[in-house]
């Protein structure tokens, strides 16, 4: 495999990490009582693990499409 797979493993693996811990800020937000400080620190970590969905996703079609370039150049 590639370099750009690997990378995208990695960056797949950190964006499902921090979505899973912001789900864990909610419920320690609630034992300690800091309600409103954990629901703000659950949306940031919703909304980068949302954003950055959008990058291993061109890395893996530009993976791709250098393949299928290599492809139809040798023949």
């Amino acid at each position: 495999m590639t370099s750009q797979i690997y990378i995208v493993l990695v960056l797949t693996f950190l964006i499902n990490l921090i979505t899973t811990l912001s789900y864990s800020v909610r419920i320690v937000g609630i034992r300690t009582g800091r309600i409103a400080i954990s629901f703000a620190l659950f949306n940031i970590l919703v909304l980068v693990s949302r954003t950055a969905n959008g990058f291993p996703g061109a890395i893996a079609a530009k993976t791709v499409e250098n393949d299928i370039n290599m492809a139809f150049s040798v023949i």
